[in-house]
């Protein structure tokens, strides 16, 4: 096996698909590079256009949003006085489901099981009317769109840095894709 951090482009490449190195995506930094840059900011640091995956991950962090605020919005109406409860507690929920889906690899069986829950309290409580099942359903999903985001934005990343040498160049860099050592777990600092 070579020494890795002499490798080019397409050495790194090769190691990763043999298996002698693994490609990490920091899913926050991720996050930011298709939701905080404009277009042509991408295409420039990354040599191709990646608006319809840019469009993507903003839909889904729109439909977190969304979610979050027919929740609440249904809480008022179904709880009364006691949506200043519900709410403030949805709104540390959510906090602590973005900054678990922001580092790692977003796991998804916790999310959907608790969208299950929600929605077998939204049917356990639908004698109480629309705004219960509107409530109870919708509070969990923020949870699946923030993972969802997390997701596909490192999955995006990940398929660009393995197609083009300049987002390569660019991601590694900032330290949005690093590089372990598959036997050692040691991190592979620079390229040069």
């Amino acid at each position: 096996m070579v020494k890795k951090t002499n490798l080019d482009y397409e050495q790194f490449l090769d190691e990763v698909n043999q298996g002698n190195l693994l490609m990490g995506i920091e899913p926050a930094l991720a996050r930011r590079f298709y939701t905080d840059l404009t277009n042509s900011q991408r295409l420039e640091k990354s040599g191709r256009s990646q608006s319809k995956r840019s469009t993507i991950v903003k839909l889904f962090l729109g439909l977190e949003m969304l979610a979050l605020i027919t929740s609440s919005i249904s809480a008022i109406y179904a709880l009364n006085w006691w949506s200043l409860a519900f709410i403030p507690s949805l709104i540390l929920l959510w906090t602590h489901w973005k900054s678990s889906s922001s580092m790692g690899k977003p796991k998804f069986g916790g999310a959907i099981f608790l969208f299950l829950c929600g929605i077998s309290v939204a049917i356990y409580f639908s004698n109480l009317g629309t705004s219960y099942i509107i409530m109870f359903a919708t509070a969990t999903l923020p949870n699946i769109f923030t993972k969802l985001v997390y997701h596909f934005s490192a999955e995006f990343m990940r398929d660009l840095v393995k197609n083009s040498e300049k987002a390569f160049d660019y991601l590694f860099n900032n330290k949005a894709v690093f590089f372990l050592e598959p036997e050692t777990g040691r991190i592979i600092k620079n390229r040069e």
